[in-house]
């Protein structure tokens, strides 16, 4: 059977879940969303912000955003950066990678806490693990 009753049951083909583990896996995604937009990183590397002024600089995507370091980061933080600034979320590369980041470990939770449901049946286990790594230092931060 995939799947349980933290994450959903399968039947005759069919996804159920319980309002209850989804209002408490969704509930939980939102607000960590919602903690690391509000309170972005001020913890800034040297890279990152060389990175953020060389994507800033480039009209176009051209080699000099190709980084060895960074070699799908800066191409990926270009796009982004476009593709927020256009809809007004982002005036600066620093804010628009940190959008993007968030947004990523977000989405990068979800998977996780996916993960754990196909190892317990807990929605309390399920929710704390997923808590306690979206947390854990700064993961998946600019």
């Amino acid at each position: 059977m995939i799947g349980n009753a933290a994450c959903g049951l399968k039947e005759h083909g069919r996804v159920f879940e319980s309002r209850t583990a989804a209002f408490s896996r969704y509930g939980l995604l939102i607000s960590i969303l919602a903690v690391y937009l509000l309170f972005p990183t001020r913890n800034y590397y040297w890279d990152g912000i060389g990175t953020a002024e060389s994507i800033e600089r480039s009209p176009v995507i051209r080699s000099d955003l190709v980084h060895p370091n960074h070699f799908i980061y800066d191409i990926f933080g270009f796009l982004a950066f476009r593709v927020f600034h256009t809809i007004g979320l982002a005036d600066r590369v620093l804010y628009a990678l940190q959008l993007a980041n968030a947004i990523i470990g977000t989405l990068t939770l979800y998977f996780f806490m996916q993960a754990l449901c196909h190892l317990s049946r807990s929605v309390y286990l399920i929710t704390l693990l997923t808590s306690l790594f979206a947390v854990s230092a700064t993961w998946l931060r600019v």
